[in-house]
């Protein structure tokens, strides 16, 4: 499972039942495990406490070792102290206790632990606090606790944050708020403009190379059809090596900007599977009207010359809601009123699947 890719490997394991998951955790690597936590921890720019109790419960049901040693040297283990935990030093010579016995000391006498009633993990916590004691040495335990007591629960989730975004940017993941910005259409006038000067440029500028993927193979949607088929072409017929290089990234990053943006992570399997059919639709129109009105334009060129995977993504999302705009448009000239119940829910329903559908563009030229 070493050499599962990280995307196929992470939608592998949210589907997969808690006692699945915390045997695939022992067969992969411990940057594969980071990832995963990376992903699943956070809902945009918050710490999320209660995911974080489930994968507890999967590591304590793995019992290994080596899986749960690498899960508390994570900033996340520390954040969830700060959460969940009210930590206390404690004075073996003079102990003062809560009123109630929601609590436990650590094994070396230094802390107590609070916590709240209807807390259940107290055994499992108990355990990793022990595996973190042995990972880190009594001393140095004591002075990260120290630490988690004295620092904000905002400042530390603030630097872990960063350095998540960070790491998830490597493997082809756009943060929420980086999402947002592209979030922006094009207006439906300004479209033939957008295009033209794309072909005018003549070729794309890649000005980040880091964004250049290594080894990864472009995957289009399995449901193929002759516009994937022609994509792949296009993709074939590109000579420059750093374009080759630069699609693979950009169409993961692109999937991913705009499933973050809808929360595509947070939803089951079948609406996940569904928000991603519904962006790799949009590449496919932005690329079959380029395709059907500017083929002369190119003069021979492949298309990824000019336009990445983010430009046909948001041409065809821009055709789409640009349209589905003109519609609502219409209807209301005609006094359609979304609450009017004379038609029931039908129309409104007809409305709004119109356009999930897998689009195609065809174009009719007119003879002068």
């Amino acid at each position: 499972m070493k050499d599962i890719p990280l995307w196929p490997l992470y939608f592998l394991l949210r589907s997969g039942t808690m006692k699945d998951i915390s045997l695939a955790l022992q067969k992969i690597s411990p940057e594969q495990r980071t990832f995963i936590y990376d992903l699943d921890l956070w809902e945009k720019q918050d710490f999320d406490v209660d995911r974080f109790s489930k994968w507890l419960q999967i590591l304590y049901l793995a019992n290994n070792e080596e899986v749960i040693t690498d899960f508390v040297k994570h900033i996340n283990f520390r954040l969830y102290l700060k959460a969940r935990f009210n930590i206390y030093t404690h004075d073996v010579e003079h102990p003062v206790y809560p009123d109630h016995d929601n609590f436990f000391i650590t094994d070396d006498f230094s802390f107590l632990l609070e916590y709240d009633a209807d807390f259940s993990l107290v055994e499992e916590i108990k355990h990793f606090l022990g595996v973190f004691y042995d990972t880190h040495g009594v001393e140095i335990t004591q002075s990260i606790l120290m630490e988690i007591v004295n620092d904000s629960f905002y400042q530390i989730q603030e630097q872990e944050y960063n350095k998540k975004k960070s790491r998830l940017e490597d493997s082809g993941h756009v943060d929420f708020y980086e999402a947002l910005k592209d979030k922006n259409l094009i207006e439906l006038h300004r479209i033939d403009k957008f295009i033209l000067s794309k072909i005018k440029n003549k070729y794309i500028l890649l000005e980040d190379e880091s964004l250049a993927s290594h080894g990864n193979e472009l995957l289009l949607n399995s449901d193929s059809n002759s516009i994937n088929d022609q994509i792949k072409k296009e993709i074939s017929n590109v000579e420059d090596e750093l374009i080759l290089n630069f699609l693979p990234m950009d169409y993961i990053r692109t999937i991913n900007s705009g499933m973050t943006r809808n929360e595509s992570f947070k939803k089951n399997d079948d609406e996940l599977a569904k928000d991603s059919r519904k962006i790799q639709s949009f590449i496919t129109l932005g690329f079959d009207f380029i395709i059907a009105k500017y083929q002369e334009a190119l003069a021979g060129r492949s298309i990824f010359e000019f336009f990445t995977f983010k430009d046909l993504e948001l041409l065809g999302r821009s055709l789409i809601l640009g349209n589905s705009k003109k519609i609502k448009s219409v209807l209301k000239n005609f006094n359609f009123n979304y609450d009017d119940d004379f038609l029931g829910d039908f129309f409104k329903l007809f409305l709004q699947d119109l356009f999930d559908l897998d689009y195609q563009f065809k174009f009719e030229s007119k003879l002068e």
